[in-house]
């Protein structure tokens, strides 16, 4: 099944919305925006909660972990993008600043490197950089803690560099990219070929 519903519910999302599209006032309203919002943090803390299944690494495994995972935290993400998208708030104007907008926009390249070998060898190098701190305070005779011997922050260092690689790869790769082909006629030439191929079809 996959992420079948994820789709489902972003699709009934963009209806709604274009079909509403006359009646969106703008006004100041928190219902669904705030509620969406809780909501998502509703179905991540069920599923930090649930027993990990034999056999598996998160609590998301868990049947009713699948449930959360799938269906309502997809409607939850969908009610909270429809108060987005429809209300005045303070979140709204939080997520307009330029530099949210840019993480946005390299959000998929993220995705793509947030796991992978990239991330391996940044997670690889601070193993290695926690040992030479560790070698170096015991040749100075320190006992100092490494800045690279927490987890905790290893992940949020690990965060920041994939982030600021995204950041990167769309500046230099995919924006470029996407005004290429927006601006080149590839798209265009294709729709023209369509009517003659249909047209050459039903002579045939």
């Amino acid at each position: 099944m996959g992420r079948c519903f994820e789709f489902f519910a972003g699709i009934q999302l963009a209806l709604i919305v274009k079909r509403r599209q006359d009646k969106i006032d703008g006004q100041a309203k928190t219902w669904f925006t705030y509620g969406g919002f809780l909501a998502i943090f509703v179905c991540v803390w069920i599923m930090s909660i649930l027993p990990i299944p034999k056999g598996e690494i998160a609590g998301l495994h868990h049947p009713f972990g699948i449930a959360t995972n799938n269906y309502l935290l997809a409607a939850s993400i969908a009610v909270f993008f429809y108060g987005l998208l429809t209300e005045t708030t303070t979140l709204k104007k939080i997520l307009s600043f330029k530099f949210v907008e840019l993480l946005g926009k390299s959000s998929y390249i993220f995705y793509l490197i947030h796991l992978g070998w990239m991330y391996d060898i940044f997670h690889n190098y601070l193993n290695k950089w926690n040992d030479d701190i560790f070698e170096l305070y015991d040749k100075w005779g320190k006992d100092w803690n490494s800045p690279f011997q927490y987890d905790n922050l290893n992940v949020l260092y690990a965060f920041i560099v994939l982030n600021a690689v995204s950041i990167v790869l769309f500046k230099l790769i995919e924006e470029p990219l996407n005004h290429y082909i927006r601006q080149s006629d590839f798209l265009i030439k294709n729709k023209a070929r369509n009517p003659e191929n249909k047209s050459e079809a039903i002579k045939a």
